[in-house]
């Protein structure tokens, strides 16, 4: 039996040039779609009814590289540069880290998405030294209802080292046995070097690849121009999604938008780390749509919102003319950040047809962000305060697939036991790990 939801009156703000943005709007969801994006739709069949007043109502989120697992090292990481974060995180972590640790962490890292309006994530999950890692990472992304894309890596390459015959034979195993569902799609997280094998094996499953590409290091590792390597090698690949990019040249960013590809950038963590440069501007003008992606919340926050006002500032300060008189002419809008935020992420995650606008016929991911806030009031532009002045506590409402995560401004995850959770686990990781990051994590 149809389950009817009406979402009425709200502000909608579609990132879907047919639909546009319609004032005193209604959304009608019939079970997990979208049926509808209409003024003055009938309540009387609906079985439930969200009064959407006084909010912009907009597609939920995409966020396009974030280590869900790292959650529980929050803020450790804060004043780190990139070669320190190589040296502390990735050095002794991936030998103390459990099962029950990634379960924790990835836990923790998607209610907090919800909590903020992320509908879908791609988790970047990169220490899975074994099956049942990979599993209680998966576990806990099912147990939330997000919707994500589980990219399977280790880049640490502990016990299986990327691509080895035993690295491959263990994703297979992993992901062979998966079918895409309402909710969870897969794909693999590529680890340095990256070789004809990885390609050879995303093919193989039909599933897409992510990995890091073209980032500054600050001596953590050789600097390298990954994708000119690539293309030279013959292995760029469609859907494929690259994350940073910060040194990637206009050629390079060429290729990834000729061969299908799409950028993920991480504005807040590649400045204050020392990644680079932020690549937005440059990406727009070789045809790519950019993504945003929190990465890792042991630096930055975890919030959409922070993430289109780090891109925001640092895309149109590069727009400053140097000479002082002459005149400021920006070309990037508050429109264009929430679609890197919205559709842009969800055609990076290839769900395009599935997510990242209030189309009739997609799944019902949408957020209610209020506009009678101190800090939201009065709306003249709901575009304008959604990127500029809305935070994580104006969110009132977040559906995923027509499912409630977040009602009435309170997440519907238990708090106490996910703060356990996190606990316990931030203490085994200062007990095992010894370093000087994990010997602060989870205190306060």
């Amino acid at each position: 039996m149809t389950h009817r939801i009406l979402v009425r009156g709200g502000h909608v703000v579609s990132m879907d040039d047919a639909v546009g943005d319609r004032p005193g709007c209604d959304i009608l969801i019939e079970d997990d779609v979208i049926a509808a994006v209409e003024p003055g739709l009938d309540p009387a069949g609906a079985d439930e009814v969200i009064d959407a007043r006084d909010t912009v109502v907009i597609p939920g989120f995409v966020d396009t590289h974030r280590h869900l697992w790292m959650t529980v090292l929050r803020g450790t990481q804060a004043d780190e540069t990139l070669g320190g974060y190589q040296q502390t995180v990735q050095g002794p972590l991936p030998f103390a880290v459990q099962p029950q640790d990634v379960y924790a962490g990835t836990l923790l890292g998607a209610w907090e998405a919800l909590n903020a309006g992320i509908t879908t994530v791609l988790d970047y999950a990169h220490l899975n030294p074994t099956l049942e890692h990979a599993e209680a990472g998966i576990r806990a992304l099912r147990e939330t209802g997000i919707r994500a894309l589980y990219a399977h890596g280790s880049v640490f390459g502990v016990r299986r080292p990327w691509g080895s015959p035993e690295q491959a034979e263990y994703v297979r195993e992993l992901l062979r046995p998966r079918q895409d569902d309402r909710l969870l799609t897969f794909g693999i997280a590529f680890g340095a070097p990256y070789g004809e094998a990885d390609w050879a094996l995303a093919a193989e499953l039909d599933v897409p690849a992510t990995l890091h590409a073209c980032v500054r290091s600050a001596g953590a590792w050789p600097a390298s121009h990954t994708i000119e390597e690539l293309n030279a090698r013959g292995l760029l690949r469609a859907g494929t999604v690259y994350s940073h990019c910060t040194i990637a040249t206009d050629a390079e960013l060429k290729l990834i938008a000729d061969s299908g590809g799409h950028v993920s950038v991480s504005p807040y963590v590649e400045m204050a780390m020392g990644h680079g440069r932020p690549v937005i501007t440059r990406a727009l003008a070789q045809g790519l749509l950019p993504s945003l992606g929190a990465d890792v919340v042991s630096s930055g926050p975890g919030d959409m919102f922070s993430l289109m006002r780090a891109a925001f500032g640092q895309a149109r300060a590069e727009t400053v003319p140097d000479d002082p008189d002459a005149p400021y002419r920006p070309g990037l809008t508050a429109r264009d950040v929430l679609r890197f935020a919205t559709a842009g992420g969800a055609a990076a995650c290839g769900l395009g047809d599935i997510t990242g606008s209030l189309t009739p016929g997609k799944r019902a991911d949408l957020v209610t962000v209020r506009t009678d806030q101190i800090n939201t009031m009065p709306a003249g532009d709901p575009v304008g305060v959604v990127v500029a002045n809305a935070d994580v506590s104006t969110i009132d409402t977040v559906l995923v697939g027509g499912v409630a995560r977040k009602r009435g401004g309170r997440l519907l995850a238990d708090l106490p036991g996910l703060r356990d959770l996190a606990r316990d686990a931030a203490a085994r990781l200062r007990q095992h790990a010894g370093n000087s990051v994990a010997a602060h994590a989870g205190q306060g």
